[in-house]
């Protein structure tokens, strides 16, 4: 394959991927309302199930409950009941972000949680992610290159032939 055929079908493969992303964020493959639209509607969603991210505001520890932001504009508040005590010790003060699965009830005022996550970041998080991700890219990269050769004349790999 000449050189121009190989550039002209990376080209193509890259306009195509970046297709395929915009189609993709434009979907809504959670399946479940946002927190615009229960905002819009509270009572059309009482008794569905829903997956909410969102802050904490505050933590009832004696009522098993606590007071949940979710969205940005407009946002909507709620009370999260059923909140296990281990979940309930965890998040505090620090307005910590939480996922919330369950069942919205009293017109979108309050859900009863099934599954609560939530996410405990640290500033050594991000730092452990791209050290790893660049340490595993070079030695992806190095093990590649111990078996193959970059041919530049026809901008392709070969395999060395002495390992």
């Amino acid at each position: 394959m000449e050189t121009k055929h190989r550039i002209v079908v990376c080209c193509l493969l890259l306009v195509a991927t970046a297709g395929l992303c915009v189609g993709y964020e434009r979907a809504n493959t959670s399946g479940y309302p946002t927190p615009e639209e229960i905002t819009a509607d509270p009572a059309a969603y009482d008794g569905q199930r829903v997956l909410l991210f969102g802050r904490v505001q505050s933590v009832d520890a004696a009522r098993t409950e606590f007071r949940f932001t979710a969205g940005n504009d407009p946002t909507l508040d709620l009370t999260v009941q059923q909140v296990p005590p281990s979940v309930a010790d965890t998040v505090g003060v620090d307005r910590s972000l939480v996922q919330v699965y369950g069942v919205l009830s009293e017109e979108s005022t309050v859900l009863v949680a099934d599954e609560i996550v939530v996410d405990h970041t640290d500033s050594g998080d991000a730092l452990y992610v791209y050290l790893t991700s660049v340490l595993g890219g070079l030695f992806a990269a190095g093990l590649f290159l111990w078996h193959w050769r970059v041919d530049l004349h026809s901008l392709g790999f070969s395999p060395r032939g002495d390992r």
